[in-house]
């Protein structure tokens, strides 16, 4: 191979070889971490029965430190909708968070969640839940 031919190969093997070393530290860890999810029975048989639409309040509820029962809501077909969520919300500065506008039905479950005993303001609960109509409850 002459003097050519050799910065032929060595210009584009160079710029691979650099691809690869910025892009390589970019690559998740692997294998990826996974389990099975344990799904509460009722959410794969009742929980169909259902009518569409129908507001649950699910304990523990979806946040930081579970999104068990997105996967239970999932299984049962999506039919009913839940009180608290987690996903990616615009702040008022335009910024982003993932942490909902609290609210006192949200704070009671959460305080039950870290194992405290929550202040349950009834008549604050109660206009959350009637503002979601045909809430259902259910705790795992």
């Amino acid at each position: 191979m002459g003097r050519g031919g050799l910065r032929r190969f060595l210009a584009p093997a160079a710029c691979g070889l650099l691809l690869v070393a910025v892009l390589l530290p970019l690559m998740p860890a692997w294998p990826y971490p996974a389990q099975a999810a344990q799904v509460p029975a009722w959410f794969t048989r009742g929980a169909r029965a259902l009518p569409v639409g129908t507001t649950a309040v699910v304990y523990p509820s979806s946040g930081r430190a579970s999104t068990s029962s997105m996967v239970w809501q999932a299984v049962a077909d999506m039919r009913f909708r839940m009180v608290g969520r987690y996903a990616v919300f615009p702040t008022s500065t335009g910024t982003a968070t993932f942490d909902p506008q609290p609210t006192a039905l949200g704070a009671a479950l959460a305080a039950c969640a870290a194992g405290g005993a929550p202040e349950l303001p009834a008549a604050s609960i109660r206009s959350e839940l009637h503002a979601a109509p045909g809430v259902l409850l259910w705790r795992t």
